[in-house]
């Protein structure tokens, strides 16, 4: 979720010429969008996890978000798809951002909660340094993405 997350800032230099969009415009789509999406998910999927329960949520977010992951590779030379696709995959990255802590909490005990913590916080962080890296490889990559 953090890597794909990170990954738009980079990416934008390359789409602005893909698409022949300005900069400012490339990174509000490629970056700005997936975090609005991010953000809307945050304050929806609490509850829905709640009523309907963690794993069917789960399930379904991993399900969306790799279709979504496949949208934006596919959309070759169009930018309708790529933001429709950032939304949507910031929208269900709020589950493993946000629902993710409170499955932790109500799962294991405090000593293994910590621990629990610890790995989910390093693994965020960890997405966020190698993002920038993983995105400019699968950008000039030639598979043109």
């Amino acid at each position: 979720m953090t890597l794909m997350s990170n990954t738009g800032t980079t990416v934008a230099a390359h789409s602005q010429q893909d698409f022949g969009i300005r900069p400012i415009f490339a990174i509000f789509c490629c970056t700005t969008v997936y975090i609005l999406g991010q953000a809307f998910g945050g304050l929806v999927f609490p509850p829905i996890a709640e009523s309907f329960g963690h794993q069917t949520t789960y399930v379904s977010a991993k399900f969306a978000f790799a279709v979504c992951c496949s949208i934006i590779a596919l959309a070759h030379k169009s930018l309708g798809p790529v933001v429709f696709g950032r939304l949507v995959s910031g929208f269900v990255s709020a589950i493993p951002a946000i629902v993710a802590a409170g499955s932790i909490e109500n799962t294991w005990d405090e000593k293994a909660r910590i621990v629990l913590m610890h790995a989910w916080i390093s693994s965020a962080v960890l997405g966020l340094s190698c993002a920038p890296s993983v995105a400019t490889y699968i950008s000039t990559s030639a598979l043109g993405w």
